[in-house]
């Protein structure tokens, strides 16, 4: 079993007389979903009515039969999947969403990025709504985790600063959650969620719980580690979107937009208000290495604390044992495999070791 990433996929349906020319877009959904693909119309209602797909993305011309038509047909007979529906006229479409035969609509032609926003804003939607199916305390950790991260992150966006209060639930929530043992059968809902952000923030944080514990931290550390997990990547709103989800390799300009982002992480929280400073240090150096070959500072050795040693190591891990626009995710014991020839040369031995002692224990 993976980190976020379990074995029950959900589907995707495309029907679309284009689908063929979606490649930019079809590969980065199925790295996420199972994708069926039809150019016909009653193939499309058949499917949505016999399967329950997580969305629908539907053309509004598809074998000669009229998009709306077809989303009233699949209502008709049973489909409660959500529809985003590829459109030719703007107004047309408003009228489809607003009538409730489409969630949204992406105007015909399309970039790769204007879509996937919609595609991705409809999916995570509809994930949230499944929260609702889970036990009150899962549910809980994830609705209100992701409320609180939504907020921080607007704070940051409009004023440049975090809301110490909304931190500090956050990280007694996480801390409970993981003491309570539900937080990673809770996190297990996150997959395919693509606020990957947040998914990845929320996952390591209850991991720096778990590896607080496991070295002995004071419950007061916990909570600071824990925070560490929660926010080490909030400067990432300074990474354009479009950036964060492609999936060819970046180019030297885009690179140096993503090694910017821990020193914002550690100035946003310096210049937040009822905010442990101690978050800080750590959120700007979990990127750096033992041998200097790490960013922003390409500390080495010494140089770095501690706290900021452990951080980076549980990062690695929560990345690698997550689905991402340019990776599948790993099985936990091919992760550590990964890092294994890291340990002593870039990851502090002492603590990769606690790492891995602890890690089969939680999933």
């Amino acid at each position: 079993m993976t980190g976020l990433n379990v074995p029950d996929r959900k589907k995707i349906l495309v029907a679309s007389p284009a689908a063929g020319d979606m490649g930019d877009v079809i590969p980065v959904m199925d790295l996420y979903y199972d994708v069926d693909l039809t150019d016909d119309a009653f193939q499309a209602i058949g499917w949505a009515v016999e399967r329950a797909y997580h969305m629908i993305v539907l053309d509004d011309h598809l074998s000669g039969s009229d998009g709306y038509v077809i989303a009233q047909k699949m209502q008709d007979q049973g489909s409660r999947s959500p529809i985003l529906m590829l459109a030719e006229e703007e107004s047309q479409a408003q009228a489809g969403r607003n009538e409730g035969l489409c969630r949204d609509y992406v105007q015909k032609p399309f970039d790769q990025y204007g879509f996937l926003e919609k595609f991705w804003h409809i999916c995570d939607h509809a994930a949230e709504q499944e929260w609702d199916e889970l036990p009150d305390t899962h549910s809980e950790l994830l609705k209100s985790t992701r409320e609180h991260y939504r907020w921080i992150t607007d704070d940051l966006i409009r004023h440049g600063r975090m809301d110490g209060e909304a931190i500090d639930a956050c990280t007694g929530q996480v801390v409970t959650a993981v003491e309570a043992g539900i937080a990673f059968e809770a996190l297990k809902k996150l997959s395919g969620y693509h606020e990957s952000t947040y998914a990845h923030s929320l996952h390591t944080a209850a991991l720096m719980t778990v590896f607080g514990n496991q070295i002995g931290l004071s419950s007061d550390d916990v909570e600071v580690i824990t925070a560490v997990g929660f926010l080490h990547d909030v400067g990432k709103i300074r990474v354009p979107r479009a950036i964060l989800d492609k999936k060819e390799p970046l180019t030297a300009g885009e690179w140096e937009r993503i090694r910017e982002h821990p020193e914002w992480s550690g100035h946003y929280i310096r210049e937040s208000e009822n905010v442990n400073n101690l978050i800080a240090m750590p959120a700007e150096r979990h990127h750096e290495r033992l041998d200097g070959s790490g960013y922003p500072l390409a500390l080495a050795g010494g140089q770095i604390d501690d706290l900021s040693l452990a951080v980076a190591i549980v990062d690695i891990f929560a990345a690698l044992t997550e689905d991402k626009p340019y990776h599948t995710a790993m099985s936990l014991f091919d992760a550590l495999e990964e890092m294994r020839p890291m340990r002593g040369h870039q990851l502090e031995s002492g603590f990769f070791d606690r790492f891995e002692e602890v890690v089969p224990e939680l999933y």
